[in-house]
C-alpha cells in the first residue's frame, strides 16, 4: 500500500512538473505551485524526491522573486544531506542556479569554497569542477571570493578557528594552482579582461602573508605560467611582483638576517634567488631594479664582510649576473650610475671570487662581467683603473681559463695601458711647455735695451748653437711623450713643428752667408764688449712650464737670449762688418736704438 502510494505520488509530481514547464504563463499559479512543491521535497526523507528537487528547482525559481531565497536555501540544504548522492546533485544544482541568475554567483562560490573541506574525494572533485565553471562564468567575482578566503584578518584568538582558516587557505591555493590554473591563464591572455586587475591585486596582497611552501607553490605553479611572465621581456605586472617581493619579503627577512649576528642569509636568500630568477631568467621585471636593491643593501664592504664566505660568494655572483642582465635590457642613466658604483667596489668584490670554495667556472663568469664593466668605465674620461684594481685583475689574468681568452687580454691591456694614464694625468703641463718653447718672439730694440744685432741670436756663436740644441732636444722629448696621433696634421703639430716660412732670423742667416763669401776684412780693431751687465745663468727648461702667459714667456726667452749673447767676448762677423762699413768706433755702435746705416 505504501509502495503503491509512493509510486502514485511520484507520478503526480512528475505530471505537475511536466505541465508547469509547458505552461505559457511563467508567473502563473501552476508554476508557483510546482516550485513550492519542490522546495518541500528538498526536506523530505526520500532520496529520490530530494534528487528530483535538486534537478528541477532551477526551472522555476527565477519567475518568483519572493520564493527565490527559499529555493536557493533548499539547494544548500541538499549539499549537506547525509546521502553522498544527494550532496553531489546539490553541487550540480548550484552551478545551474548561478548560470540562470548571475547575482547568485558570489554567494554560490563562497559555499563551494567551504565545501572544499570535504573528506570525500569524489565530492571534492565535483566541487572543484563547479568552481572552475564559476571562473568561466565570471572571473572577476569568483577570484574576489577566492582571495577573500586566502587573505583574512586574524580577528579571533581561537586556535581552532585559526587552524581551520589556515587549512582552507591551503586548499584554495592548491585549487588555484592546479585545477584553475589553465582557466585563469586563458582568461588573463585575453586583452582587456576585466578580471585581470582583480587577480593581480589579490595575488600581490596575498604573497607577503604566505608561508614559504605556499609562496613557492603560487609562484612556480601559477604566476610563472601567466602571459606576463612568459613573454621574456619586462612587463608592468612583473615589475609589480618584483617590488612586492623586495619590499614585502626580501627587505624584512634581510634585516632579520643582518641583525641576528650569524652572518648568514638564512631567511632572505630564497627570496633573493626568486628575484634573480624573475629578472635574469624570466626577464619579466627590470633587472636594474633588483640591481639597485643589491647595490643599496648588500655590496657595501662592511656589510659584505659580516657575511659568511659562502653567502659572500653567492651575493657577488648574483650581482654579476644581475649586472649583465640589466646591461642587456637597458642603457639608462640609472644603470650607468649603478655600474660605476660596482666598478668602484670591484677590488674587494673580486677578492671574494678568489677564494677556493667558489667554483672556477662561476668565478670566471663573474670576473668576465666585472672586467667588461671596468672596460666600459675606462671609456669615460678621465677615469683610469687604480693600481689596486689592476693588481687584482692581473691575478685573474694568470688563470688559464682567463689568459687563453683574447677578449680578456684585450680589455685588461686597455685598462693597464700606461699611455692612457700619462695622457689623462699630464695633458695640461705638456701643452704649456710646447707653447712656451715653440713660440718665441723677437723683442724690439726699445724693449730689450740692445741693438737689433744683439737681440737676434747669432747662429755662428757657441751660445746660439747650444740654445738650438736645447730646443731640438725639448722638441724630441715632447714628441716622444705625446700619444700616437692621426697622420693628419693637427694644431699641436703646427705648434711643435711650425710651417717652414721665411723668418727674420732665416733672412739674416742668408745675408750672413752671402757676406761670408767676400774677402776677409781686417780685424785689427780690438774686440767689442757688451755694455749690458752680466746676466744670471739661464733657468732650467722645466721652469718654462711655470705659469707664464704667451707674451711673458716670449719676453723671458728673448731676455735669456740677450743675456747669453752678452757673455760672448769675441765680436761676431756681422758686427765687424758693420763697424768696418760705418767707420764709427766700437763704443758708439753699442748705443741702444742706433740704426745701422744702409750700404
Amino acid at each position: 500500500m505504501d509502495r503503491h502510494a509512493s509510486n502514485s505520488q511520484a507520478w503526480d509530481i512528475n505530471d505537475m512538473l511536466r505541465r508547469a514547464k509547458n505552461a505559457s504563463d511563467r508567473h502563473g499559479r501552476l508554476r508557483r505551485d510546482a516550485l513550492e512543491r519542490l522546495i518541500n521535497l528538498a526536506h523530505s526523507d526520500s532520496v529520490a524526491y530530494k534528487i528530483l528537487a535538486a534537478k528541477n528547482i532551477r526551472f522555476f525559481f527565477t519567475d518568483f522573486p519572493d520564493l527565490e531565497e527559499s529555493a536557493v536555501d533548499a539547494i544548500y540544504d541538499l549539499c549537506e544531506d547525509p546521502s553522498s548522492e544527494v550532496r553531489i546533485e546539490g553541487y550540480l544544482a548550484i552551478i545551474e542556479v548561478s548560470r540562470m541568475e548571475s547575482r547568485w554567483i558570489k554567494r554560490n562560490v563562497d559555499v563551494l569554497v567551504q565545501l572544499l573541506q570535504s573528506e570525500e574525494v569524489d565530492e571534492v572533485s565535483v566541487v572543484k569542477k563547479a568552481l572552475v565553471e564559476h571562473l568561466e562564468m565570471d572571473l572577476k567575482v569568483t577570484l574576489g571570493v577566492l582571495f577573500d578566503q586566502i587573505v583574512f584578518e586574524d580577528e579571533t584568538s581561537d586556535q581552532e578557528e585559526i587552524s581551520i582558516r589556515e587549512r582552507l587557505r591551503s586548499l584554495v591555493l592548491a585549487f588555484m594552482v592546479v585545477e584553475a590554473k589553465e582557466t585563469i591563464r586563458e582568461r588573463l591572455a585575453v586583452p582587456g579582461e576585466v578580471g585581470e586587475p582583480i587577480f593581480y591585486e589579490g595575488i600581490f596582497s596575498v604573497i607577503p602573508h604566505l608561508r614559504p611552501d605556499d609562496f613557492n607553490l603560487v609562484l612556480k605553479d601559477l604566476m610563472y605560467a601567466l602571459p606576463a611572465f612568459t613573454s621574456h621581456r619586462p612587463s608592468e605586472r612583473g615589475s609589480e611582483l618584483l617590488q612586492v617581493l623586495l619590499s614585502g619579503k626580501a627587505l624584512p627577512s634581510l634585516k632579520e638576517d643582518l641583525q641576528s649576528g650569524l652572518g648568514s642569509l638564512t631567511k632572505s636568500q630564497q627570496i633573493l634567488q626568486i628575484c634573480e630568477h624573475i629578472t635574469c631568467d624570466l626577464q619579466a621585471a627590470p633587472a636594474v631594479d633588483f640591481l639597485q636593491f643589491l647595490c643599496t643593501s648588500l655590496i657595501g664592504k662592511i656589510t659584505l664582510q659580516k657575511m659568511q664566505v659562502n653567502d659572500q660568494q653567492w651575493i657577488v655572483c648574483s650581482l654579476s649576473r644581475t649586472l649583465d642582465a640589466a646591461g642587456r635590457q637597458t642603457q639608462s642613466p640609472r644603470y650607468f650610475s649603478l655600474r660605476r658604483t660596482i666598478v668602484d667596489a670591484c677590488p674587494y668584490l673580486l677578492e671574494v671570487l678568489k677564494t677556493p670554495t667558489v667554483k672556477r667556472s662561476e668565478s670566471v663568469k663573474a670576473y668576465t662581467i666585472f672586467l667588461q664593466a671596468c672596460f666600459e668605465r675606462a671609456k669615460e674620461p678621465p677615469w683610469t683603473a687604480p693600481s689596486h684594481l689592476l693588481k687584482v685583475l692581473q691575478e685573474f689574468q694568470e688563470w688559464p681559463e682567463v689568459s687563453q681568452t683574447r677578449d680578456h687580454e684585450r680589455m685588461f691591456r686597455f685598462l693597464a695601458s700606461p699611455s692612457r694614464a700619462s695622457v689623462s694625468r699630464t695633458p695640461l703641463a705638456q701643452t704649456k711647455v710646447i707653447k712656451i718653447v715653440s713660440s718665441p718672439r723677437i723683442s724690439s730694440p726699445r724693449a730689450s735695451g740692445s741693438s737689433l744685432n744683439d737681440a737676434i741670436p747669432n747662429p755662428s756663436s757657441s751660445h746660439d748653437q747650444n740654445a738650438y740644441t736645447m730646443q731640438d732636444r725639448i722638441k724630441r722629448n715632447l714628441t716622444a711623450e705625446l700619444p700616437a696621433r692621426p697622420s693628419k696634421r693637427t694644431k699641436l703639430e703646427e705648434v711643435v713643428d711650425p710651417p717652414k716660412t721665411p723668418t727674420l732670423l732665416s733672412r739674416l742667416g742668408t745675408s750672413l752667408n752671402r757676406q761670408s763669401s767676400l774677402p776677409e776684412l781686417s780685424s785689427s780693431k780690438p774686440p767689442k764688449t757688451s755694455m749690458v751687465p752680466k746676466a744670471k745663468s739661464p733657468p732650467e727648461v722645466s721652469q718654462l712650464s711655470q705659469g707664464f702667459s704667451i707674451k711673458g714667456a716670449a719676453a723671458k726667452q728673448a731676455s735669456q737670449n740677450v743675456a747669453l749673447s752678452s757673455r760672448v767676448t769675441p765680436s761676431s762677423l756681422l758686427e765687424r762688418l758693420q763697424d768696418s762699413w760705418s767707420g764709427d768706433p766700437p763704443a758708439k755702435q753699442q748705443q741702444p736704438g742706433r740704426k745701422r746705416r744702409d750700404v
